[in-house]
Formats: structure tokens, sequence, C-alpha cells
């Protein structure tokens, strides 16, 4: 019954909108057909439904369920019908005035609200159409007013003879949530995360078994649903020892009925990083393998449920190609999942049974989520409910997060003692998790609990984009603006994430281990199920083939299918969300396009509309008579390049023009669009006239198109509700010119490129960029390599001044020898970021240091800057005011980037204030002349400093006596430095970079210090420091170090590897005093290494000793001339295909070898390697012949050769069918080639760059004598004249 309610808010507008509507046209027409008496009919209902929409929100109805339910369809019905109604008359005035317009060639401010009165303009654009639409929508409503007599009774008697509203808390009354953050620690699982990252570690000595397949051991996290095994498993997931440990660690979310091939294609994709749209199993298996083949790897499988064991074995199969070692992990809440793997993989299995945390551990959580914001200690009297809440809840992670958040919205003893005795209720339930989960869900205001179902439309595990769901909720109407209030509908929407989030209904999550600045929201799996529950007969997903009966009543639908049949959605009349994705619907068969186009006619109410299909060949030209549409997403998973391969085919007989010209004019005429994104036609060559249509489109709000096509859209400024435009490319051509931007008020990003063309003063003026005060983020870019003069640039960036609220700046390719005046505190207070680039004559920076909220600047290439130095950091007296006692420039900045800097010679400080006290990250690059850095704030975490003239080692300062400036940490904080190419830096001692002064070891308290401040080193670059470093100094939680040109100090360094148990990354560039690498003893201690990196070591004789890095992964080897100057490196024996080759191969298990010599695949350990999986030669000009006995050592391993500069290749050998793992093979500048032989199937990727002419004309579609060799591979570029682009 929940789903068929619609908040009152909601009813109370639309249906008093209908009412005064309706009643404008009654007072302006004598005739009304009898309409008076049924809109003060109406009018008098309206109060009594309020009452019952409010009382049945708050009582659950038990007799006579499905009667209420029946008329809470129709009353929604009614409403929806009403607003379409409302929504068509604005649509119709929306049009007029668009025509009017483009009548009088002006851009006159349209109306792009669509809750302003209709009054003005009802007499004006009533045709008897609407009429009739308006009186059907009012008597609708009233025939399901008659029925509320009988509603009214069921409720009063579910009351006990009388209404009691139940109270209600408005989401602007509720705490203020803050912005999700990531919860990088998981409280009390400390043992358990140790015991299984120990046993994934752990060598295993495997028996000789007869079997051919590896036996794969299992562990599994075993509890009930909430015990948080998914957060355990995370965990394991972004462990750097487990990730060290693994060629590859993979995660899949299991769903809960599917088949082993859907799981094995989200094996292959969580491999690959690519969707694909296989679905035959051993096709997948196929794929797999080849991916899986001598890796060692981890698959995590979360969320496992019990299968038929011969499911799992058709899972297994693959698997078992991996190196011995690979290990899986899964979760599940059944014991038995783990018993049927152990028979199926044969390997060891071990499980934990995952119980509730430790009391203090669980105390510790929920006082995170019930107090967020203030002391505990604060609220005694709550914390005794707390104890008790808490020892009921079973120690559940997720149990103490539900609960912990719906606590904190009141500090309120009475509403904790409701949850209390709530809560005493749930203690004996089996299900008492799920039903806490849906109280938490009934205890949220409607239009939140709308948002949350409408989230059924995506699978388990779907990781929702914040900005794109918002807007799916604009389009679908459940955004609701506040009575009171005016926001932007993006704002209430963010509004709307963030309380579902501070609520535990999504989780906020980092997109990857590496990308911690980019979140996606998840919800938990008891979520997921209630969404689903709640949501019945008002949203429906659908996937596979299983057909579903699709009520009537189904207001958003999702259809996920490799083939559909779109007409049984036809009956939808009241649908508003449609969302198809499928890898073979609108195929070329026009049939495909036919049926979509009438199940569309039908669809009148569409709000949003999302294509996700192979090809889309053409749009459906019904599209332009969905009315109400407010997003529109077009995508296309077929390449254009591909597509044009289709359809130019003799069958189809169509031009590249036809062929890529699909979209439909008439998406023109939805002038209610609020939202359109696309990525179909990025290669058409659309001109002006066919862009300009999109000008109608006057309440446009987020047009995601490729940038080449934004770029050539004409009038831009007609969209004046556009919210961003990330690439405006100024023209002298009208249509195009900077007053374009005039009226686009509410931007909140812009873009504008080619400012060189603003032709006047006026111009720049006319932009009006200091007026739009909600832009947030701006980009002002010259052209490069102009000649014009500073005089023309100044002037016209003076004009270009923004608003006072922009928090982003980004300037590039300015002329000017000075900044534009508005660069400044009192100008621009609010700004966060700053970038300034290509500005080749400025001389002196502005003052940024006044801006006290800036967190990043970078400055690039700004050639004309020799000192930076007081004008940088602004007035004292200003920082003096701001921090008290202490002058402080640049109080907020963490991130501080100087690149291509040549004239900077004097960076200087201050003596009596304080620097960038909040810097976290300090690069410079590209500065030669720098001799000196100021001193550096302890707070400094990443120091990165290339090809700098620096002649003495920066120092940190402590903040001696300066402990009032609370923020300031009393010790330094660095963790990465990086120096390379610093040739004037003198002796390093290691006590200067940690303590910043000469200190006798007495007074220094010794190593164990120097010890606890390098436990935080996790990274550390020294090339061209001449300090030989004691042993027990290099930190043994050191992850990359890279060393080169330091003289005797390389050979002393390399000799103290063996104590870097945690090096992860070595490089070793220009070490000329290396004429050995250390012995197999050293480097079998590095179990973690995984990259290795020996460039210009000149005297290096020998590779031996690195066949003992067992984890290494990467090998590039370039400019070590001594190691291939060996005369006995010729004429290796050639290995017959057909016979077995029983050279005992390397233990190196290379993903990828680099090389710039052939000869060095005949210099051990490389000589014997035998499972390679990418081969790159970057200089092959003396190779005439590949060399074919490492390539057939390698043959079922190799997938990628790469040859550069190989101008003396003649031929490719006979043996290059045999590679049967191979999918890339490019050579470079290899223009003797004149023909191919037979190559592997498995080839998707043929590219040959300066080739023979010859073996152009062999190569000829169809006609030419190596075509038959050529013909199946997908990617073919066989080019007779190279361009550096193409590779």
């Amino acid at each position: 019954m929940a789903a068929a309610l619609i908040p009152v808010s909601a009813f109370s507008a639309i249906v008093g909108k209908l009412v005064d509507t309706a009643s404008s046209y009654v007072q302006q027409h004598e005739a009304s057909g009898g309409m008076a008496g049924e809109v003060a009919r109406l009018r008098r209902a309206l109060p009594k439904i309020k009452l019952i929409m409010t009382a049945l929100k708050g009582t659950p109805i038990v007799d006579r369920q499905k009667e209420v339910e029946r008329w809470l369809w129709r009353l929604r019905d009614a409403v929806e019908g009403a607003d379409d109604v409302l929504d068509e008359l604005f649509y119709h005035e929306l049009e007029k005035k668009i025509q009017a317009r483009d009548r009088l060639h002006e851009v006159r401010v349209p109306v792009s609200r669509r809750k302003r009165k209709y009054v003005d303009f009802v007499n004006r654009i009533f045709s008897d159409d609407a009429l009739k639409s308006l009186m059907e929508a009012v008597k609708e409503l009233n025939k399901v007013a008659a029925g509320m007599q009988r509603i009214t009774q069921i409720v009063t008697d579910s009351y006990g003879g009388g209404f009691t509203l139940r109270n209600r808390y408005d989401v602007r009354k509720a705490r203020e949530t803050r912005s999700c953050l990531i919860e990088n620690v998981v409280l009390g699982r400390d043992k358990e995360r140790d015991r299984i990252v120990e046993w994934l570690t752990k060598q295993v000595v495997y028996q000789p078994s007869s079997s051919k397949d590896a036996d794969i051991p299992t562990f599994a996290i075993v509890g009930e649903s909430g015990a948080g095994k998914t957060a355990l498993a995370q965990l394991i997931y972004c462990n750097e020892r487990v990730r060290g440990y693994f060629d590859m660690v993979m995660w899949v979310s299991v769903p809960q009925h599917c088949w082993a091939s859907e799981i094995t294609r989200k094996i292959l994709e969580d491999v690959t990083r690519q969707s694909t749209n296989v679905q035959d199993l051993d096709a997948l298996h196929q794929m797999l393998k080849g991916r899986l083949i001598s890796k060692r790897f981890l698959l995590i499988l979360d969320d496992v449920t019990p299968r038929i064991e011969w499911q799992w074995n058709e899972l297994i199969r693959p698997l078992k190609f991996g190196q011995k070692g690979s290990k899986i992990l899964l979760t599940t809440e059944n014991n038995s999942v783990a018993d049927i793997l152990k028979r199926v993989t044969k390997g060891r299995t071990e499980s934990l049974q995952l119980n509730g945390l430790e009391e203090s551990d669980y105390m510790m959580l929920f006082n995170k989520h019930a107090y967020p914001s203030v002391d505990p200690d604060e609220h005694e009297d709550l914390q005794l409910i707390g104890e008790q809440i808490t020892s009921m809840l079973r120690g559940m992670p997720s149990a103490a997060r539900v609960v912990g958040r719906v606590l904190s919205s009141r500090m309120d003893y009475g509403y904790w003692e409701r949850i209390l005795n709530y809560t005493m209720n749930l203690e004996q339930s089996e299900d008492g998790l799920k039903l806490l989960s849906k109280w938490s869900y009934d205890h949220l205001p409607m239009h939140l609990q709308m948002c949350f179902r409408y989230c059924s439309l995506f699978p388990r595990g779907y990781m929702f984009e914040k900005d794109k769901l918002i807007s799916m909720w604009m389009a679908s109407g459940l955004i609701q603006q506040p009575l009171h209030e005016k926001k932007r509908p993006e704002d209430i929407g963010a509004d709307y994430v963030n309380t579902l989030s501070g609520k535990s209904f999504f989780n906020c999550k980092p997109r990857g281990p590496d990308e911690i600045s980019v979140y996606y929201y998840v919800r938990h799996d008891l979520l997921y199920e209630l969404a689903q529950n709640t949501s019945s007969g008002e949203c429906l997903r659908i996937e596979g083939l299983g057909q579903k009966k699709i009520p009537s009543t189904l207001r958003h639908l999702t259809l996920e299918s490799a083939t559909l049949e779109i007409r049984m959605i036809s009956h939808l009349k009241y649908l508003r969300t449609l969302i198809i994705s499928s890898t073979d619907f609108c195929n070329p068969e026009p049939d495909h396009v036919y049926a979509l186009n009438e199940v569309l006619k039908g669809l009148k109410s569409l709000c949003l509309f999302s294509l996700n299909v192979y090809v889309l060949r053409e749009l459906p030209d019904s599209i332009g008579s969905l009315i109400h549409l407010r997003y529109l997403s077009l995508r296309q998973q077929c390449s254009n390049k591909k597509l044009l391969d289709i359809f130019s085919h003799p069958v189809y007989g169509l031009s590249s023009r036809q062929v890529l010209d699909w979209f439909a004019q008439s998406v023109y005429r939805l002038y209610h669009l609020e939202v359109m994104e696309t990525s179909a036609f990025s290669e058409v060559n659309f001109d002006k006239t066919e862009l300009d249509g999109l000008g109608n489109l006057i309440n446009m709000r987020h047009l995601h198109f490729p940038s080449d096509i934004i770029i050539k859209i004409p009038w831009i400024g007609k969209l004046t509700s556009l919210q961003e435009l990330n690439d405006f490319n100024v023209r002298e051509e009208s249509g195009y010119r900077i007053t374009e931007l005039k009226d686009l008020k509410e931007l909140r990003q812009l873009y504008v490129r080619n400012l060189q063309n603003v032709t006047s003063h006026e111009e720049a003026i006319e932009a009006k960029l200091n007026v739009k005060k909600h832009l947030k983020s701006l980009t002002l870019e010259w052209s490069v390599g102009r000649s014009t003069v500073s005089e023309t640039d100044e002037p016209f960036l003076d004009h270009l001044w923004p608003n006072c609220n922009l928090t982003e700046l980004k300037l590039g390719g300015y002329n000017g020898v000075k900044f534009p005046y508005w660069i400044k505190s009192e100008f621009l207070p609010y700004l966060q970021t700053i970038v300034l680039f290509n500005c080749h004559k400025l001389e002196n920076l502005p003052p940024l240091g006044e801006l006290k909220y800036l967190y990043l600047l970078h400055l690039n290439s700004m050639q004309a800057v020799k000192t930076v130095g007081h004008s940088f950091y602004g007035s004292g007296a200003h920082v003096h005011s701001f921090y008290g006692s202490n002058a402080c420039a640049f109080p907020s900045l963490m991130e501080l980037r100087f690149e291509y800097m040549p004239e900077w010679m004097e960076w200087v400080g201050v003596e009596d204030g304080i620097l960038f006290p909040e810097l976290q990250i300090l690069e410079i690059k590209d500065c030669p002349r720098l001799r000196r850095l100021p001193t550096l704030p302890p707070s400094l975490r990443q120091l990165s400093i290339t090809n700098a003239g620096l002649d003495d080692f920066p120092r940190i300062n402590q903040f001696v006596g300066m402990n009032e400036v609370r923020f300031l940490p009393s010790k330094p904080l660095l963790s990465s430095l990086h120096i390379v190419d610093c040739p004037n830096l003198p002796r390093l001692e290691m006590t200067q970079l940690r303590q910043q002064q000469e200190i006798q070891k007495q007074s220094f308290q010794s190593l164990e210090l120097q010890e606890r401040i390098y436990s935080r080193t996790q990274a550390m670059f020294l090339p061209h420091l001449t300090q030989k470093i004691q042993d027990n100094v290099v930190p043994s939680t050191l992850e990359r170090l890279a060393l080169g040109r330091c003289g005797q100090f390389d050979v002393s360094l390399l000799g103290s590897l063996s104590s870097l148990t945690s090096l992860f990354r070595l490089r070793m560039d220009g070490c000329v005093n290396v004429s050995s690498l250390p012995s197999a003893g050293v480097f079998e201690r590095l179990t973690v290494l995984r990259s290795l990196e020996i460039l210009n070591c000149k005297n290096l004789e020998s590779l031996s000793g690195i066949q003992a890095l067992r984890s290494l992964r990467f090998l590039s080897i370039c400019g070590c001339g001594k190691l291939t100057a060996d005369s006995s490196l010729h004429q290796p024996t050639v290995i017959d295909v057909n016979q077995r080759d029983t050279t005992t191969g390397s233990s190196l298990n290379l993903d990828e070898l680099e090389i710039d010599h052939h000869l060095l695949l005949l210099v051990e350990p490389l000589k014997s390697i035998g499972s390679a999986k990418r081969l790159v030669v970057t200089d092959a000009s003396s190779l005439a012949c590949l060399p074919e006995n490492w390539l057939l050592r390698n043959r079922t391993a190799l997938q990628d050769i790469t040859m550069y500069d190989a101008v003396c290749l003649h031929s490719l050998p006979p043996s290059m069918a045999s590679f049967c793992s191979l999918h890339t093979l490019k050579l470079f500048h290899a223009p003797l080639i004149e023909s191919l032989p037979n190559l592997p199937i498995s080839l998707s990727t043929l590219c040959i760059t300066d080739s023979h002419p010859l073996l152009k004309e062999r190569c000829q579609e169809d006609i030419g004598l190596d075509w038959c060799k050529i013909a199946n591979i997908p990617h073919v570029s066989i080019l007779e004249r190279f361009h550096a682009d193409d590779s």
C-alpha cells in the first residue's frame, strides 16, 4: 500500500494548481460547461483527502487493505493525470514563447520554472483539447473523492474511533548531515583481518598430483546479514600486503539468482576493466583462461548463496589455470557453501564464523553514529538507554549504524526511550535486522521513501553516481520544492542523498583503492531487498529472459536483457521512467525500430527515457510526442567505426553520413527537457543549421554531449537554464561570440576557450560574468603561440571580472604582464582552487596568500617569473588580523605545485610569520635556476623536486615557541620524498631531513626517534645524493625506491636492500658504479617487489639474482650496453614448433618485459623465461628477424608484441600461427616487410606503420593475396606513412 501513497505536499501543490487554473478559466468564460460546479466540489473535498492521506501514512491498515490500496492508486492516477494536464498547458505556453522569439530574432527571458502561476496566460492558450483535458482531470479527481466516505470509515476503525495524526519530522528540521566520509577504519576486526591476511599470503607447499589442474584453497567468511562480512572483505581487498602478494585481486558481488556464465562474465569484466557482450559460457571460459594463465590471483566473491554443485564446477573450471598459490575468499551466510567449494576446488578450505563485535568495540561504533557531532558525556541521561539498546543488537555492526543514526536526529530522552521499547520487540525476532531496516525506512519522510524506492530500478551492488541519480529523481518528479524556501532542485537532491546516507540507506565508497577522490554510493544487501519489497506495483526491474507479470500501476521500469520484446509494456499508460539496456535491442532490423516507435506513442506520461543499446541505427520520430520528457539518455555500445563497417556493406547501401545521422529532429520539440546525454554521434560532422534547434530547449540544465559537438552548437545563449558549459569556443562569428554568455545566469561551471577572438571591450563586458552569482568554477583560456601584445589581453581580462562567489579559477594562455585587479581576496574572497598555466609574460604573482580558503594552487609554464616573495604572500596586516599574534600566509593551502618556470631564481620566505601551515603536497618541476626553498611547514607529507637548481636541502620547521597556533603538528609528517635531477645539491645528512638541524647523537635520542619518524615513510627517491647511509637508517617500510648517478652510494644502498621487505618498486637509473646486482639471496627477501627498472647502468655486466624475484611482474632494461657486448650472443638454436621444449624455464613470471635490444633475450635469466605476457622492444633497429627461439618458448603465454623502429625487420616467422594467446602485434617503422605469414586466430589488433607499398597492396580488402590472413582480425592498421599520433 505504501507504494501507492504520494506526499501530501505534492498532492496539495498539484491539485491546488489545477483548481486555480480551472477557476481562472471559469472567471473568464461564462459558458464553461458546468466546470464551475466541478471545481467547487473538488475544492471542498481537498481538506478531507489530505486528512485521509496523512492518517494512512501514520497507521497500518489491516482489514480491507486491498480496498484502501485500490483507492490510493486511483487517487494517484488522478493526481498525476492532473499534473500532466498542467504540464501540457505549460508546454504550449513555452512553444508560443519560442515561436515569438524566433519571429522577432531576439531572445526573451523564457519561463523556466514549472511552478509559476497560470493565471496570466490561461485565457490565451486554451484550445478545445486543452479545455477537455482540464475538465476530465477535475472530474476524475471528483470521482475519486466520491469514494472517500468508505475509506474514511476504514481509517476511523483502524484508529479506534478517531484520527490521531502521527508526529512527522520534516527533513528540513532534521539534523544537518555532513557529506559522506570514508570509514577507513573497521572497528573491532583487527584479529580477523590479520588471520585472513596471514592465511592468504602464506606460501603453500603443494603435494605432487596427477591432476594437471591447480588446487584452489578457499577461505569463507560466514556470518548472518549485517555482521560486517562485506566490510571485512573490503578491508582485505585494499590491504597492501595482499595486493603485493597476488598478481591480481578480483572482486565480484554475486547476484542471488544467476548462472555460472553470468558470474564468469563478471569476473572477466573485473579483470579486463571492460564490459563484454559475450554470453556463451565456453567463450567466456577461454577468454578468462587466457587472462589467468600463470597468474597468482585472489578472487573475492561477496554474498555467495548455495548453488547446484555442477554450477560451481562450471564456474571454477577456468580458475584452475591460474598459478599455484591462487586463492578464493568468499562471504556467505551459509556454511554449506564452503563445503561445496572444497569438493569442487580440491583445495584447502578454512572458514571464519563472524560473530558480533566485542562490547567495547560495539559501544565505540554505536557512539560514533549516535553522537556524531557532540560529546556523549554531555548527555549522561541518554548513555544508559544507549547501553540498553546496544545490549539487544547482538553486536551487529549494521544495527549499530542504523539505530545510532536514527537516534542522532534527536537528543531527547523520551524519543530514545521509545526507540528502546521498539528494540525490545525486535530482540526475539530472527529477522530483527530486516525489521529494523524496515522500521528505519518507515521513519523517513514520504518523499525520501519514494526516492529510496526508485533505486530498486538498479541491480544489487549498483554503484550510484550522485549527480546522475539526482537528475533522474528530478526528471521523475521526486524532488519537492520546500514551501517557504526557494532552492535549486540539484541542491535539494543533494540534501536527499546526504540524509539517506546519514541514515545508512547508502554507503559512500571510493571508486577504487587508488582513486580516493572519486566516490559512488552503494546499498547494503538488506536495503536492496527492502527497496524491492517496498516498491511493488510502483517500480520494477526485469532482467534476463524471464517474463514477469507487469502491473498496470507501474511508474518506473528498467528492462535489461540481451533480447527484448518491447511490446509487453505497451499497456503501461502511467509509466514515468523507462530504462532500456540491451546488447541486441535496436539492431538494424526495421521491426525493432517500429515496435519501439509504436510503444512510445502510448507512453504519453513518460518523463525519463534512457536507451543504452548496442546499435542506435535510428531514433523513432514518436520521441517528439513525449512532451513531458525531462531526461533523455541515448547511448550506443558499438563504436561509430564499427557501425560504419556494418552499414557500409552493400546489403544496406548507406553512406557514412546516413549511418551516423540517426538523431531525430523531433527532439527539438521537447521543450521541458532538462537533461540530455549521448555519446552516439561524436564523429558526425554537423553543420550550424542542424544544431540550431537545440536552442528551443530553454529548460535544458545539463547537456552531456561530446566536446566536439558542444563547440558546434550555435546560439547556445538561448539555453538560459544551463548549469554547466564546459567547452565554449569563442569565434568571430554570429552565434559563437562571447556575448552568448550574457543570459546564462544559472551557470555553475564555465570553460571558455579562444578568448583571443573577443573583438572589443564591449563584447567582454556584455558576457556579464560579474552578475553570474551562482558561478563556482571558471576557466578562461587563450590559445598558445599568439603574437598578441599584452595591451590587448590585459583590458579584456579586466572586463571578465567574475562574481565574488567564485571558488575555482583557471587561467591559461594569458599574454598580459600583470594580473587583473580582481584576483585579490577583497574581490574573490571564497577562492579555493587556482590554476595558472601558459601565462608566459607575467612577471609578478598576485597576493594569493591573503585568500584564507585557498587549498590548491598550481602554477605551470610561468616563464617570466623570477622571484616569489612578499607580494605573493600578501599584506602582513591582513593575515595578522586573521590569525592573531602570528602573521600567516596561505592559511588553508594543502597542495602547491610549480612547473616549468625556467627563469625563477628566488623564493623568499618570511622571518616573523608562518607560511603554509596546512601544506601537505609540494611539487617543484623544471625550475633549473631556483636555488633555495623557504623553511617548509611540518604538516608537509609529500615533497617532490625534479630538475631544479637547488644548492641546499630544504628545512622543515617545527614552529618552536608557536604552540598558540593549535593546528600545527609538533613533528614533521613527511611520508614521500622525490628528488630527481638536482645536480647542485650537496651531501645530504639524513638528520637534516628529519630534524632540520645538526644535532649530536647523544642529544638526538639515537635511533629510536629516527625509526619512529621513518615508520611513516612509504616512498623515497634519492638520486644525486652522495651521503652514504647506514643500513639501519633506511626504513624497512619503504615501498618505492629510485636511485641513480650517486656514485658509490648506489652500491652501498643496493647492499642494504635485504632489509627493505616492503619494497614494491625499484628503479635504477644511471648507476654507473654498479657492475652486478644483489645476489639471489638478497632478492628473494623482497617478496612483494613487482616492478624493476634498470636504466642506463652502462657498466652492469650481469642480471644474475633477479631470477629470485618471485613477485616481479614488470621488468625494464634499457641503456645497459655491457650486457649485450658478449660476442658469444649469436645464432640461437631454433625450437621446432611441434617439438616439446624441455629447457628448464626461469622462475620469472612477467606481465611485461621491456628492453632496448633484442640480444638481451639471450642473456640469462631472460633467456629462460617461458611465461612472459608482453614483450616491448623500444629499439629494434638492428633486428633483421624476430627472436624466434625466445618467442616460441613463450608462445602459449605471449599476448602482446610491440617493436619500435623495426627498420631492418624483413619478415615475420612462419611459426606466428602457433602463438595461441597473442592478441596484439604492433611493428612501428617497418618498411621492409612485404608479406605476412599465417597469423594466430586469437589476434585482435595488427598494426604496421611505414609499411612497404607491396604489403599494403597484398592486404587490400577482398582482392589482396594476404587479405585472407587478416580478414578476421577486428582492428587492422597498415600505414605506408607513420604519424606520431597513431602510436
